[in-house]
């Protein structure tokens, strides 16, 4: 059986990293657009059960794949002006991202101040280490995931969405450019499964427990409340190009998922917090033992309640 074959075989089947969490519908719309194989998560794929599920979700998205074609349902010169688009939403959220994240180091010390990212090490998450060389805690040194990790714990979800309402709302306020929008939700797949999994990650956030984090870690709140004002401006991109009053419409499974997970997560959030503050207030390697271990627990209660974990 399936449970059976190697390590090898089964990272081959693995297609997204938190696969638990999605539907069928859209897993297949993800594989239908981008074949990712991962091998860090040996351990759900060991399950038979699961391992089937996998398996049966790839090749359906592989099949549909191959005998549906988007592009069928188009207009003369629509693919042409699609990824015209996307460039130029590319070109609106670039300098965006970059002025925010690179161009000053507030939103990195911010980063430092008010996430568990020193705490990753006692966690085991991953298997490198939160940067690239000793002593390179900076912007430019640390890897993608303790980036994506931290920024998850303290539930903002930042690189997920920073930048997107810039542009959708540059684009969109253009003559009918709302138009061209939701007709590029309608039509290519690989636009419509963008606006999802920034609609999934925005659902995930929580910014009153975000600012939660800056405000008892002592970050800069006059910077928060700049990121913060791109949050809801991406918010508000989505609902209009969806034509929704509300995020995850069209998907009430985790709508409802996440509902129900956030009154379990919302207290970790809360000790988490306080247990930071112990941490860094601790003169004794004993106190400071014990809180670390108390934080780690936190930390993969968070990831697990929220699956995205980087």
């Amino acid at each position: 059986m399936l449970a059976n074959i190697s390590e090898r075989e089964v990272a081959s089947v693995h297609v997204m990293h938190d696969q638990r969490s999605r539907d069928s519908q859209d897993i297949c719309r993800v594989v239908r657009t981008e074949l990712l194989i991962l091998g860090e998560d040996r351990d759900t794929l060991a399950l038979e059960e699961m391992a089937e599920r996998s398996l049966e979700l790839m090749l359906s998205g592989v099949l549909l794949h191959r005998f549906e074609d988007w592009r069928n349902g188009l207009g003369p010169g629509e693919e042409a002006r699609f990824r015209e688009v996307m460039d130029r939403l590319a070109a609106e959220a670039l300098p965006r991202y970059r002025a925010l994240v690179y161009g000053s180091a507030d939103l990195f010390k911010l980063f430092l101040e008010t996430t568990p990212v020193r705490e990753l090490a006692d966690v085991r998450f991953g298997s490198r280490p939160a940067y690239r060389g000793p002593g390179q805690e900076t912007m430019e040194g640390i890897r993608a995931i303790p980036w994506v990790f931290g920024w998850t714990q303290t539930r903002l979800m930042l690189p997920g969405w920073l930048g997107v309402g810039t542009a959708l709302e540059a684009v969109g306020g253009e003559p009918g450019g709302l138009e061209l929008l939701r007709r590029m939700a309608h039509a290519w797949p690989f636009f419509d499964d963008l606006l999802a999994k920034v609609e999934m990650v925005c659902a995930k956030a929580d910014l009153a427990i975000a600012r939660m984090y800056v405000r008892e870690l002592g970050g800069d709140l006059a910077l928060f409340d700049q990121l913060e004002d791109e949050f809801r401006r991406t918010i508000a991109a989505l609902l209009r190009i969806r034509e929704s009053d509300y995020l995850m419409r069209d998907n009430p499974m985790l709508q409802t998922a996440i509902g129900l997970r956030n009154p379990y997560v919302d207290p970790l959030s809360l000790l988490q917090v306080t247990l930071l503050q112990r941490k860094r207030e601790a003169s004794g390697d004993a106190a400071t033992e014990a809180v670390s271990a108390g934080l780690a627990s936190t930390i993969n209660g968070i990831a697990q309640g929220l699956r995205n974990t980087g």
